[in-house]
Formats: C-alpha cells, sequence, structure tokens
C-alpha cells in the first residue's frame, strides 16, 4: 500500500505535462484548408443545432443536485430508457433489463466536457464533466454494504429510489421501479443493499465486464488535465474518483486480473473465464489484453512492473484478429488507447512512445478495412471514426486518408442530425415541444453522437503531438463556438 499512498499523494497535485512529439508520414492527398475549413463548419453546426452539450446534461441523470436532502448527487448516460412527456413534464422510464456497460455510453462526455471546458473557461462545462466524475465514483461507492464497509465492487450499474425534480430548471421524473430489481441475465443479475451508506436503499447491477474498461479509463486520465482549472468542489470530486479507482484496480490486479463482483448473496468473488476476466485470451504465454492490464496498474502506480506489452499488438492479435467481433476488436483499441494515455501521464515515455508505433499500426489497419469492407464486414465504421479521434488525442496524428475518411463521415451526420426533423429530440425540455413519446438517445448518423465531445479534443488535449502538422479543425472557430 506505500507505493498506491506515494502514488496518490503525487496524482492529487499535477500530472505530467512534457510535451508529445510523435511523427507519423502522410498518407493519401493532402488536406486542404477549404477542407479543414468545411469540417469545421460541419462540427461547430452540430454543436449549435443540436445544443449538443444541453442535450447532454438534459439526458444524463442519476440522482438530483439541488435534492433537499443533500444526498450524493450524480448523473450518467444510460442504456435503455424510455422518454415520455405529459403534461410538460419528461419522465425517464428506465427498463426490468437495466443498462450495460454505461462507461462506453458517459465517459465520452465527460472528457468532452473537459475539453470544452479547457478550450472556453466556462463553467457549464465544468459542472457538466463534475456530474459524470461523481457517476464514475458512485458505480463504485454504491457497493459497500454498510456504513463499517469500504465500497470495492465496481457495478455496470445501480438504481437509487425513483425521484422527481426540477434540476436546472427541468421538470424531470426519473423512474427506476423496474430495475429494483430487474430481470437476472445469464451475465448479470441484481443485487440489493439495503443499507447502503451513500445511496440508501440501492440495488445493483454487478458483474462489470471488461467491454467499457478501457474508454472509462482513458476518459479518467484524459479529464486529469482539467484538475488544475477545476474549482475546488470538483477538484476534490475527481481526487475521490481517483482515489476509489486506484483502490479498485489494486483489487482487480490482486484478483489476477479478474473484475471482483458480487454474487446473489453479496459476497464477492472473481469469477474465472468470465467477461470480466482480463485473461480470458490469454493462451501460451501471448496476452491481447496486456495493455488493458498496463493501463488499470497505472491507475495505483507508476511502476509498470514486469508488464512489456511491446507495441501493443501481440502475436495472438495479429493471427486471430481476421476472427475478431468488432466488441474484441474495440476492447483491444480502447485498451491501447487507455495504456498511453495512463502511461504518459505517469511519465513513462519509453512505454509510450512503443505504443503510439502500435496504434498507429492498428490505424493503418482499420483504414485498409475502410476501403475494403468486404473483408471484415462486422466491424462498426463508426467505431473506427472513433478510435481514430482518440488516437489522435493522445497524440498520433492522423494521416490525411484518415482525416477525409473521418471528414466524410462527420458532413453524413451534419447532414442528418441539422435536419429540423430532429428538434423534438433535441429540444425536448422546450415548452415548444408537444407531449408524447421520444427517444433517449440522439439520432445516429455518420459518426456516434458521443464522438463529437471528444472531436473537441483535437484542439483540447495536451496529449497530442506538437509536430503534428495537420490540424484537424480550425480550432480558434470552435473554442468561439463554444462560448456563451
Amino acid at each position: 500500500m506505500k507505493i498506491l499512498f506515494l502514488f496518490l499523494l503525487l496524482t492529487s497535485s499535477v500530472f505530467a505535462d512534457q510535451s508529445v512529439v510523435f511523427t507519423r508520414p502522410d498518407k493519401g492527398v493532402p488536406v486542404t484548408e477549404a477542407e479543414r475549413q468545411k469540417a469545421t463548419e460541419d462540427i461547430i453546426s452540430i454543436l449549435k443545432n443540436t445544443q449538443y452539450f444541453d442535450f447532454g446534461s438534459s439526458r444524463i441523470h442519476g440522482w438530483p443536485e439541488n435534492d433537499p436532502t443533500k444526498k450524493f448527487w450524480w448523473a450518467n448516460f444510460w442504456t435503455g430508457v424510455q422518454v415520455s412527456k405529459l403534461n410538460g413534464k419528461v419522465t425517464y422510464t428506465h427498463q426490468n433489463n437495466g443498462s450495460d456497460n454505461v462507461g462506453i455510453h458517459t465517459a465520452p462526455w465527460m472528457e468532452g466536457a473537459c475539453y470544452a471546458y479547457l478550450l472556453t473557461g466556462e463553467q457549464q462545462y465544468a459542472h457538466l464533466a463534475q456530474r459524470t466524475i461523481r457517476a464514475f465514483s458512485g458505480w463504485i461507492l454504491s457497493s459497500a454494504r454498510s456504513k463499517d464497509d469500504s465500497p470495492k465492487i465496481l457495478s455496470r450499474s445501480f438504481y437509487p429510489e425513483s425521484f422527481s425534480s426540477n434540476e436546472y430548471g427541468r421538470d424531470l421524473i426519473v423512474n427506476y421501479n423496474a430495475s429494483r430489481p430487474g430481470v437476472n441475465g445469464e451475465s448479470a443479475g441484481y443485487v440489493h443493499i439495503p443499507n447502503n451508506p451513500t445511496f440508501g436503499d440501492t440495488w445493483v447491477k454487478n458483474n462489470r465486464s471488461i467491454d467499457d474498461i478501457g474508454q472509462m479509463v482513458r476518459a479518467m486520465s484524459q479529464t486529469q488535465a482539467c484538475r488544475n482549472v477545476f474549482n475546488a468542489e470538483a477538484k476534490a470530486d475527481l481526487d475521490q474518483m481517483n482515489t476509489l479507482y486506484a483502490t479498485w484496480a489494486k483489487s482487480v490486479e490482486d484478483a489476477h486480473f479478474i473484475i471482483p463482483t458480487f454474487n446473489f448473496n453479496a459476497e464477492i468473488f472473481s469469477p474465472k473465464n468470465a467477461i470480466g476476466d482480463f485473461n480470458v485470451y490469454k493462451i501460451l504465454g501471448f496476452d491481447p489484453n496486456c495493455t488493458g492490464k498496463l493501463a488499470l496498474r497505472m491507475l495505483y502506480s507508476n511502476d509498470p512492473k514486469d508488464f512489456n506489452c511491446g507495441n501493443g499488438i501481440s502475436k495472438l492479435e495479429k493471427i486471430v484478429s481476421g476472427f475478431l467481433k468488432n466488441d474484441a476488436v474495440e476492447i483491444l483499441r480502447s485498451h491501447h488507447i487507455a495504456a498511453i494515455a495512463t502511461a504518459e501521464r505517469n511519465s513513462l515515455f519509453e512505454i509510450t512512445n512503443k505504443l503510439r508505433i502500435g496504434l498507429s499500426k492498428r490505424m493503418d489497419i482499420d483504414m485498409e478495412l475502410v476501403k475494403n469492407p468486404t473483408k471484415r464486414p462486422d466491424l462498426d465504421i463508426q467505431d473506427i471514426a472513433a478510435f481514430l479521434v482518440h488516437s489522435y488525442n493522445v497524440g498520433v496524428p492522423m494521416n490525411s486518408d484518415e482525416l477525409h475518411f473521418v471528414y466524410e463521415r462527420l458532413h453524413i451526420a451534419a447532414t442528418e442530425l441539422n435536419s429540423p426533423a430532429h428538434f423534438n429530440t433535441f429540444h425536448l425540455f422546450d415548452s415548444k415541444v408537444p407531449d408524447g413519446n421520444y427517444s433517449y438517445d440522439a439520432p445516429q448518423a455518420g459518426l456516434y453522437f458521443y464522438t463529437f465531445g471528444p472531436m473537441i479534443g483535437t484542439c483540447a488535449s495536451n496529449l497530442i503531438s506538437k509536430n503534428n502538422d495537420r490540424p484537424m479543425f480550425d480550432c480558434e472557430k470552435i473554442k468561439q463556438a463554444l462560448k456563451h
């Protein structure tokens, strides 16, 4: 625990901020300034016409900040929520199968809000980031079984009592009843925590998988850049999240990189060869999830120990890559990026240099599949576009081919999302929007909607390569567009 204490003492102040320099040769027809300006116009139009961050702020929820009982407030972006509006009041109704992999959907809002805050200094973005930071903490805090029990489990999601609020001027009812408890599935079920010291009578959806861990660690690491500009309260919340996840990551390593979970009696165990086992694909010494393990270790220690992930692409992955499903590929991508982000902030520059070389190769591989989609028709092209953006944000520049591809997807998104047909979705709480049933999620066109926040990182991340001569956007224009 001495290493953990010293590491937390270090990370509670300032993370390393050494300029990243990574050279990647260009490929394809060079992007013109006119193309860059058109892409800038496209993303600005999306941010404005969808009220991007207001939309995110209105959809994320958990427990209201203005609760008169002063319970711990938090908010995350859920899955499987039905939306209705009656007499001008909106209801979010959760389903009995609950939300899974909420880290995938919440992480981009956390880091996107931080990027917007870094660019503009406007408090609304810092506050949005803070609400999601507290959600990340809540996923662990919800596992404490009594006031004398320290939180140890990272839940998939958790369900306090339903509530009604007018938080931030929005009349809202959140109905959690169907998930208190919900219907148990094969991989995850509901565990009753009746005396949780933070949330009270709570139902936890257990058995967190490794699917969203890379996205979560990436977002947590990138959001550290906001620490020195956060106010004291947000800074304390960030530090709490760091401490909780440092302790949790240590527990995962201590369990031989199997994520601990609850059984249905709220007893802790670590199921081998299950969805939370980082070693499930480790064969004959080959370890495809090496970068995921390294990223977790970097949450609590700056000692890489005996982890040698090379360039982040294992020999086994190279052999079986043609047979991997999209979800498995996305896990490997996200772990790779998370390892770079965490190792960079721990000043392990020799490691990050090797990992960036491998990440560049991943980008090349994915672009070949974009150009020849029949080779891997199951891969999600929107995931590839988001992967390129996140790679850019950790210091691996896109080449011109990749920029053209992302610009093309961005233009498809702008054309669709700017349509007046989607006004009600993006302005749900506006008095002009009539009663009825609506979508909780934004329309998907060209790019996943949660990708646009991280795109701002191409102007704000402090891990962007300083010798990149292919900027993605006109960042000054984006900065001005984000100001109110």
